[in-house]
């Protein structure tokens, strides 16, 4: 609707389902007339964003987004996405009204967060602010999700840290360590690297995840992460490790006398085991300087590999949704049979030429 004011400037007034969604004056009938065409056709399009609307500020955004997921979603991914949002969206963008953002904006905070993170660090922040912009357009704040335009620098940002698998020495001297002097302790260190599972998957199991048929395997259901309510596993859905003797061995003693429903693994009060308490309490900083727990699921994918196990089978049994995942991270410890029939192919023949040479001599 356009009126003329006494003062011989027009107003146009843009209505929404009954309601004035927006208003605007000009001096000129034709500019008038062109931004009420604009505004009816976006409308029409259902592009149309308040203006009021796009003067909202990230972080109150980021607020409103926090607030209404908070208890919706899985506590791990809220916790995530809050902590990326919050430690990685530099102030002054924060402050600014989210019309004003631009891809070109987003993809320099990216790049600047590259020369400070891993690659990977990197992409999970930009999942979490994917995820916040794809927010604000289901609630009409946004036309688009700008960050889908976004394609991270090449590189991998600042080096991540190696893995650092234990060696089948050093995975048995360990063990044999915490055995003399924490023993409650040692099958907890030794089922996490003869299985490759996650913490939070060792500390969910039950007696009936223990499988006797058609082979000795566990299946693993969820995860129990410290501080955190039970919930799928990383890759989302359930997955079957085969156990070898010894694990066999473990899992089935521990099994003994319990419920199907009680835990294989606790800690002295019968509650779930943490995972600092564990590690204060065999000192581990002395018996394994340099690694993590996280290095006993390394350990036992190297040694599978190096055992001639394919990298399909191996991601299986680690949970990773894709086998180049697993390619990836444990590209050097791969035992690949043709690199090594190559290299004595390569050995015979010199053996040979020295051969040749001296009776030629």
């Amino acid at each position: 609707m356009i009126e003329k004011s006494a003062g011989g400037r027009y107003r146009v007034r843009i209505f929404h389902k009954g309601a004035q969604v927006t208003m605007k004056t000009f001096d000129r009938k034709k500019d008038a007339e062109s931004w009420e065409a604009a505004q009816k056709l976006s409308i029409q399009v259902r592009s149309w964003i308040d203006p009021k609307v796009g003067a909202v500020a990230l972080a109150t955004l980021i607020q409103e987004f926090n607030r209404e997921r908070k208890g919706a979603i899985r506590d791990h991914s809220w916790d995530t996405d809050e902590s990326n949002l919050r430690l990685h969206i530099p102030a002054s963008l924060a402050r600014r009204p989210l019309s004003s953002i631009t891809s070109g904006d987003l993809e320099a905070m990216f790049t600047t967060m590259m020369r400070s993170h891993a690659r990977a660090t990197v992409r999970r922040h930009r999942e979490s602010v994917s995820a916040l912009f794809a927010f604000a357009v289901r609630h009409e704040m946004l036309r688009e999700n700008i960050v889908t335009k976004v394609k991270l620098a090449k590189g991998n940002g600042k080096k991540s840290r190696a893995i650092a698998p234990f060696s089948e020495k050093q995975r048995d001297d360990l063990i044999a360590a915490v055995r003399a002097t924490k023993p409650q302790h040692a099958d907890v260190i030794e089922i996490l690297a003869l299985t490759g599972l996650r913490w939070g998957e060792l500390c969910s199991l039950r007696v009936f995840d223990l499988l006797q048929e058609p082979y000795p395997a566990i299946m693993v259901r969820q995860s129990e992460s410290d501080g955190y309510d039970p919930a799928d596993p990383k890759s989302g859905k359930p997955r079957r490790v085969p156990l070898d003797d010894r694990a066999a061995e473990i899992l089935t003693a521990r099994a003994l006398d319990k419920g199907r429903d009680d835990r294989l693994f606790e800690n002295a009060r019968g509650n779930k085991l943490l995972a600092a308490g564990l590690t204060r309490s065999v000192n581990w900083s002395a018996i394994a300087p340099g690694k993590r727990l996280y290095d006993l699921r390394h350990t036992a994918a190297t040694l599978w590999l190096q055992s001639g196990i394919d990298i399909a089978t191996v991601a299986a049994w680690l949970g990773h949704s894709n086998s180049a995942i697993t390619h990836r991270t444990y590209l050097h410890y791969m035992k690949t049979d043709s690199d090594l029939s190559g290299i004595a192919r390569i050995n015979a023949r010199a053996v040979e030429k020295k051969l040749e040479a001296g009776l030629t001599e």
